[in-house]
């Protein structure tokens, strides 16, 4: 009986040590590392998870999940990298509000995959030149574009436009 028990006992932490194991063999998701580069007026941001806007500034680090506003006559730049190295550039506009999806980096030549949602106002961006099977994604509420390197600005729900 308590070779049962034993075996019943073992078999138990095997099932809960498992799941943790296969998880140790992923690699950990390389996400973009961004900054604010410049802030004319005033904007604001909101990072992932938290209730509050805090006032944006030079200098700021920008992550996946982030949301930035630009108030009226402003405009703010921000450069993003992995591995220290640019890879692209955003000028957002004044009244634009946007959220960074996905920020996720690949190593050299691995799929990247960049998600920027546009909920209002206008955008600049610049993107370096992306691997073969890389997405750079800027959806707004009624369309979606998608580039692999270049530069290229999108405008959604201004009035006259």
């Amino acid at each position: 009986m308590l070779k049962h028990a034993y075996t019943l006992c073992l078999c138990f932490l095997l099932m809960l040590i498992t799941p943790a194991m296969a998880a140790w063999d992923e690699p950990a998701a390389v996400l973009y590392n961004g900054v604010i580069t410049g802030v004319h007026g005033e904007a604001d941001i909101k990072k992932s998870g938290a209730q509050s806007w805090t006032i944006a500034s030079q200098g700021y680090r920008l992550s996946q999940s982030d949301v930035i506003k630009i108030r009226d006559g402003a405009f703010v730049d921000m450069q993003f990298s992995r591995k220290g190295k640019a890879s692209f550039k955003l000028r957002l506009r004044d009244n634009s509000q946007l959220t960074f999806t996905s920020l996720q980096a690949g190593d050299a030549d691995s799929r990247e995959n960049i998600m920027l949602d546009l909920a209002i106002g206008d955008i600049l961006i610049r993107v370096d030149k992306l691997p073969a099977q890389s997405k750079f994604r800027v959806r707004t509420p009624t369309s979606m574009v998608g580039v692999k390197g270049t530069r290229f600005e999108v405008r959604y729900g201004r009035p006259g436009e």
